[in-house]
């Protein structure tokens, strides 16, 4: 039993992370754009970090529909940036991926910062696999850890809504009864261990 709460609390721990810090960085966009994170949350933005490499199969079929999100929140006025960012390929790989599969917002690769960028986000965060996410609000809290479904990545826009503040009653009322429901389960698995 005292495996199996072990197991629960790490899952719980590492899953998805909220309310700390993003660490800062800047990339360089295959277009020679350099963007700095924490510049572009003090412009008000909400970002959302795409973890990436051009081989990855889940990548190909991801980032198509967060590309389709970020043209959308776009085209409704939204403060949103989507920074892709690969840890092992170069320049022209990116571009070739972004060119095949519709990639609409910046993507950086190993020329551009992408490995270090990945390394240092690695340190602090559990990566699960890839694609892996993030989204950063304008105050540098980070929604880590968020395995979109596909189509449409609800979990991502949810994220991205609560950051832009348009998310629905009704979705942060969901949300915070399911943070409660999950801390009270936490509460009832640590009072059965003795």
């Amino acid at each position: 039993m005292k495996k199996a709460l072990a197991i629960i609390f790490t899952l719980a721990a590492v899953h998805n992370v909220t309310a700390q810090t993003a660490p800062d960085f800047s990339v360089t966009d295959t277009d020679g754009v350099t963007w700095n994170l924490h510049n572009q949350l003090a412009q008000g933005k909400t970002v959302v970090l795409d973890f990436f490499y051009v081989d990855c199969v889940p990548c190909q079929g991801q980032s198509p529909e967060v590309a389709i999100m970020y043209d959308e929140y776009l085209a409704a006025g939204a403060d949103l940036l989507v920074l892709g960012i690969s840890n092992r390929d170069d320049d022209a790989e990116v571009e070739q991926f972004d060119l095949t599969y519709n990639i609409t917002y910046p993507t950086a690769g190993t020329e551009g910062g992408g490995d270090t960028i990945t390394e240092l986000y690695q340190s602090w965060f559990q990566f699960f696999g890839w694609p892996s996410y993030g989204v950063v609000c304008p105050d540098t809290t980070i929604n880590w850890g968020i395995l979109p479904s596909v189509p449409g990545v609800p979990e991502i826009r949810t994220a991205v809504d609560v950051c832009l503040g348009t998310s629905s009653i009704t979705e942060q009322s969901s949300m915070n009864q399911f943070v409660r429901f999950k801390e009270e389960s936490v509460e009832i698995i640590s009072d059965q261990v003795a």
